[in-house]
């Protein structure tokens, strides 16, 4: 049954009802091994939820997709899937989740894992690095800056897309152990022991390990296609009216994170400029740390834009789930659930249910004095006009 019809008939089971019910904590959901690091990541078993729950029959959006998470579940189900994401690490992650996996590709792996190894630990030519990395000696010792070179010329000379995403995708999984960062939840520089040899070692296991997680995951043949856009959440522009048939995500908290922070060097690796991310990058902290920065209105007018477009391209009567914890901003607490259903309402989309979700303390944050004390999430179900 696909879920406009749930939604606009009656039913003997209500889905907001059940929705509002349900338990969103997740406290036996067991970490499994991951494609590659990301801050905040949104657990799988709240699309997952929420995809059952509601009996979602369509194609599914998330314009804040992160890692692919809402994709990857959507796609299991047969069901098309569209992510948005600012982040070009972000949606470079996501590409590759949602990728078929096929018997033929095991010894492709092998192959680029073996070629990428000999690039790195030839070393390539760090001549130009400073002039497009910023503070690189800082960060990178020359073992690593000439094995990451190497690499990196290895990548640009792969001529398959897909095969370039899953390489890339192992080159910025373990950028961050071969650099000077400490780890990807601190960002400090410390001395590490290695060479050229060593980096090349974990680029190649890095392939290896991309490549079984997708055969792990992302072998059946029935998964439906998934598209991820690199862009602004507040402009679908490209995206078609009333075409999806439900929207489920996790929008940045305000003055919470620096997303963008996390992935800086991946960024300037592969080619990416991450000060354009910071500048457009919603909640980030910098915007509402600075003297006359950015406050609570002003999310709310974001995500006001964000809301304005699921109206557009949703069907009518589409459910759209939420889930975002509070902030603080100037001192100020500021709850997230209720502003996100004041700008949702504002533009025509309907309050069904509010439910909480307990989180545990994580480590995944480079400011925790401001996530600090976060141990409740609001998940929100608002449906389309």
């Amino acid at each position: 049954m696909a879920i406009s019809t749930r939604v606009a008939g009656t039913s003997h089971s209500n889905p907001y009802d059940a929705f509002g019910r349900a338990c969103w904590d997740f406290a036996d959901s067991q970490s499994s091994r991951e494609l590659h690091p990301y801050p905040a990541r949104f657990i799988p078993a709240i699309p997952r939820q929420a995809l059952d729950l509601l009996e979602v029959d369509g194609p599914v959006l998330d314009p804040f997709c992160g890692s692919g998470t809402t994709l990857a579940e959507a796609r299991r189900r047969g069901l098309p899937s569209t992510g948005i994401d600012l982040n070009p690490i972000a949606c470079l992650i996501s590409r590759v989740r949602t990728q078929a996996w096929r018997p033929a590709d095991a010894k492709y792996a092998l192959e680029h894992a073996s070629e990428l190894r000999e690039r790195a630990a030839s070393g390539g030519d760090r001549s130009l690095l400073p002039t497009s990395i910023p503070r690189i000696d800082h960060w990178f010792d020359p073992w690593a800056q000439e094995a990451l070179a190497g690499a990196i010329e290895y990548l640009q000379a792969i001529d398959d897309v897909t095969w370039r995403d899953r390489v890339a995708t192992a080159i910025s999984s373990v950028l961050v152990r071969i650099s000077r960062q400490e780890s990807d939840t601190r960002y400090a520089a410390i001395d590490k022991p290695g060479d050229r040899t060593r980096a090349a070692t974990q680029l190649a296991q890095a392939v290896v390990r991309v490549c079984e997680w997708l055969a792990a995951n992302n072998g059946d043949d029935r998964a439906a296609e998934a598209r991820v856009v690199c862009g602004d959440a507040r402009d679908m522009g490209s995206l078609d009216s009333d075409s999806f048939a439900a929207a489920i995500f996790s929008p940045p908290y305000p003055n919470a994170y620096e997303y963008w922070l996390y992935h800086k060097y991946r960024m300037y690796w592969l080619g990416f400029d991450p000060t354009e991310v910071r500048r457009s990058e919603l909640g980030a902290r910098p915007h509402y740390c600075k003297p006359n920065g950015l406050t609570e209105t002003d999310f709310a007018k974001q995500m006001g834009e964000v809301f304005s477009g699921l109206a557009r391209v949703l069907r009518p009567g589409a459910p759209v789930v939420v889930v975002v914890g509070d902030s603080t901003i100037a001192g100020r607490h500021v709850d997230n659930g209720e502003l996100l259903r004041d700008a949702a309402a504002a533009v025509g989309l309907e309050p069904r249910a509010r439910a909480e979700r307990s989180i545990g303390v994580r480590r995944s944050s480079f400011n925790r004095a401001h996530s600090r004390g976060r141990r409740t999430e609001h998940v929100l179900l608002f449906t389309a006009p």
